[in-house]
């Protein structure tokens, strides 16, 4: 695996999962904010299910066929509720669909591309290992691109290098550069970010799928995407409608508008969109 030069410092994490978010929406308490313990002496059911999973995606591009095994939790599972980034859910399917079919106009001459809420990694690990594909095939404009997976939950954080970890391992000798790092939402998160990690200099490709799940994120997530996208950059954003997402598309892409940006919907699916969007010009 390749990895950036500030990969090789231990990242100081700050202690964020996403149940406080449901936390301030039901009860108005931020639950990261409490010193209690909610787990200790928790009983613990040894006859339970276990709630790991294990995730098999095979793509193919050119003949060639890229292999993604992610370690997490089923979708039902105690730790999902805290932490929804350790499942996979339903668009980061056809947002990895849409990704490689059109692997040459969203990843070619793009310097640093950034999965958000990157959870187990799966299309932030597509990305990289397409982008290795395009630079054994010798594609002009991919060799030397950085690919960062980011997340704000810090068990997701640990799920991902894992993933990132066992699933690049065969990559040594790429010049394409992938790294985890942790990214909580919001303009000046985002500006600190991009000065610690990138120089100042913006990303090319933000992908995304399944990271908007309350009211209280939007705002948040476009303050973040208007801050990292470049001015000729796109923004791949896989969404789908489930009973616990308690914010519709439409006021997604209101929020949008007034960010100044306009979009594409490039896929629609049994429930499952994909945008693709960018600066308005």
């Amino acid at each position: 695996m390749s990895t950036t030069p500030n990969e090789e410092e231990e990242e100081v994490l700050i202690h964020w999962t996403d149940d406080a978010i449901r936390e301030l929406v039901d009860h108005g308490n931020n639950k990261n904010d409490d010193d209690d313990d909610d787990t200790e002496g928790a009983f613990i059911d040894p006859f339970a299910v276990d709630p790991h999973e294990t995730f098999d995606f095979t793509f193919t591009k050119n003949e060639a066929v890229i292999d993604i095994i992610l370690e997490g939790y089923n979708a039902d599972a105690d730790q999902v509720w805290k932490s929804t980034g350790l499942t996979i859910w339903r668009a980061a399917e056809l947002t990895c669909d849409y990704l490689v079919e059109h692997s040459a106009s969203l990843l070619r001459n793009k310097n640093r591309i950034l999965e958000l809420g990157a959870g187990l990694g799966l299309c932030g690990i597509l990305a990289y290992r397409l982008l290795v594909l395009m630079e054994e095939e010798e594609s002009e404009g991919v060799a030397g691109a950085e690919v960062f997976l980011t997340d704000g939950d810090v068990e997701a954080i640990v799920a991902l290098k894992h993933n990132v970890s066992s699933n690049t391992d065969q990559q040594q000798q790429s010049k394409t550069k992938i790294a985890c790092k942790q990214l909580l939402w919001g303009k000046e998160l985002s500006e600190t970010f991009l000065q610690q990690q990138n120089n100042n200099e913006k990303t090319d490709l933000l992908i995304a799928s399944d990271i908007v799940y309350s009211p209280l994120v939007v705002q948040p997530l476009w303050e973040t995407v208007a801050t990292l996208l470049s001015e000729d950059g796109q923004f791949l954003f896989g969404y789908c409608s489930r009973r616990d997402v308690k914010i519709t598309i439409e006021e997604v892409l209101e929020v949008a508008k007034e960010y100044g940006f306009e979009w594409d919907c490039v896929d629609d699916r049994d429930g499952v969109l994909v945008y693709v969007f960018q600066w308005k010009k």
